[in-house]
C-alpha cells in the first residue's frame, strides 16, 4: 500500500473538498496504482479486525508470487479496480441508517471479547474463550457465575445481545450504566445499540443525545455525535 493512506482514507470517508473529490476521482481514471490502494481500502473499510489481519496476510504472500508478472496484469487490474471503486463510492455516499450502524457496530466491536492475562482456566477465561468461539450460551453460563464481576456482568449483556435476547440486554446495559463507580462505563450506549436492533429508534436516539450532553467522557461520545449528524 503506498504512502497516501490517509488521502484515500478521507476520500474514501467523505472528508474532502469537492474540488478535491472531483480530483481524486479523475486520479482514479489517470492512475492505476492510485486506483489498486483505493480499492483495497474500499474491501477493508469494513471487515473486523482479525479479518483484516488475514486479509493482509494472505495479500502479502499473492503479491510476493506475483511480482514478475505485475506489469503484464496491470491493466486487468486497474480496471477491476475502477468497477469496485465505483460501487464503493455509491456505497460510502449512503449515509448508514441507524439500525445499519448498530448491526456494523456489532459485527465490527463486539464479535470478539479480549483474552484476559489471568490463568486460562479461570471462568472468566474460559468464558471469554467460548464468546470468541461464538458459543454464546455456553459463555453466558460461565459468566453468570460471576455474580460480583462487574466485567463478567458486561459479558453477559454481550452474550444476550449476540442471542437476540434484547429485553435481557437491556435490563444488564441498563444496571450497568446506573454503576457510578466504573472508570469506563459502556451502559448507556450498548443499552441504545440494543435499543436500535430492537426497532426502538427513538428511545434509542433519546440515550445518545444524553451521551453527547453529558458532562463527562463517557464512553461513546464521539461515535453518538457523529451517528446524530445524519439521524
Amino acid at each position: 500500500m503506498s504512502n497516501h493512506l490517509a488521502y484515500i482514507e478521507d476520500f474514501c470517508e467523505n472528508r474532502l473538498s469537492k474540488e478535491e473529490n472531483a480530483q481524486a476521482n479523475q486520479r482514479i481514471q489517470s492512475d492505476p496504482s492510485f486506483a489498486k490502494d483505493v480499492a483495497f481500502y474500499l474491501q477493508m473499510r469494513h471487515l473486523s479486525e482479525m479479518e483484516r489481519k488475514e486479509r493482509l496476510k494472505s495479500l502479502y504472500y499473492s503479491l510476493k508470487q506475483k511480482q514478475k508478472g505485475r506489469m503484464i496484469r496491470l491493466v486487468s487490474v486497474a480496471a477491476a479496480a475502477v468497477v469496485i471503486i465505483l460501487t464503493g463510492i455509491l456505497f460510502i455516499n449512503q449515509t448508514p441508517t441507524p439500525e445499519e450502524y448498530a448491526r456494523l457496530y456489532i459485527k465490527d466491536n463486539l464479535s470478539t471479547l479480549p483474552t484476559t492475562m489471568s490463568d486460562q482456566n479461570d471462568v472468566l477465561s474460559q468464558g471469554v474463550n467460548c464468546y470468541n468461539e461464538g458459543a454464546f450460551e455456553k459463555a453466558l453460563a460461565l459468566f453468570k457465575q460471576l455474580t460480583s464481576n462487574t466485567q463478567a456482568l458486561e459479558y453477559q449483556g454481550l452474550c444476550h445481545l449476540q442471542l437476540k435476547q434484547y429485553p435481557q440486554a437491556l435490563s444488564v446495559f441498563g444496571r450497568i450504566a446506573q454503576n457510578k463507580e466504573l472508570l469506563e462505563n459502556k451502559g448507556k450506549f450498548y443499552e441504545a445499540i440494543t435499543l436500535l436492533q430492537m426497532g426502538q429508534k427513538e428511545k434509542a436516539k433519546t440515550i445518545f443525545i444524553e451521551i453527547t450532553e453529558s458532562n463527562e467522557d463517557i464512553f461513546g461520545k464521539q461515535e453518538a455525535e457523529e451517528l446524530l449528524k445524519n439521524w
